[in-house]
Order: structure tokens, then sequence, then C-alpha cells
């Protein structure tokens, strides 16, 4: 939600669309529930944040163009296949076993 509130497009992926359908149900629930707090960050108003958030279960197509990805802990892909299929992309590695990627 941070980086939409920054309005950068968002990509989230996994490979069952029920998750995804869930995850947006969740994030524009939580953004509703912030605004009505005072709490929600950026400029941009929840729809258009939301606008700025779409899915996919094609990591090929997740990843494109990504200049930023965060990879979950509970990444069910090998790690190793992962960083195959995303090899124009540099990896950094976090101490608590996430890594996050930076496009070169």
């Amino acid at each position: 939600m941070v980086f939409a509130a920054g309005g950068l497009k968002v990509k989230l992926y996994d490979i069952a669309q029920e998750q995804l359908t869930s995850a947006l149900e969740n994030i524009r629930k939580q953004m509703k529930e912030l605004k009505e707090s005072g709490f929600l960050k950026g400029a941009l108003s929840v729809e258009q944040q939301l606008a700025l958030i779409s899915v996919c279960t094609d990591l090929k197509a997740a990843v494109e163009g990504a200049t930023f990805i965060q990879v979950s802990k509970d990444l069910t892909t090998p790690r190793k296949q992962f960083r195959k299929m995303i090899k124009s992309c540099a990896v950094q590695s976090m101490g608590d076993g996430e890594f996050d990627i930076l496009t070169t």
C-alpha cells in the first residue's frame, strides 16, 4: 500500500487467482479504514491508489518492468527457480531470510 500511496504502480503475484482476489479485497478494506480514521497515506484517494494495484498469475509478466520486487517468506517457488526467472534483476538479501530484488 505504501508504493500505491506514493503514486507507483503495484503488481501482486500469486499462482492462485482466489488469493489475489482476497488480497485486493483486504487492501480495499484496510485503505477505507485508514481513510475513515484519517491515517491514509499520500495525496491520492483510496480509489486512485487502488487503481494503481493490479494482479497477475504469471510470474514473468509480474516482474516485467519492475524496479522493486518484494518476496514473501512463504514463497512456494524454489528460490533458485525464482532467481533464474528474473535473471535480469539483482538480488539483495535481507537478514531475516527474505530477499528484495532491485532491477539493474
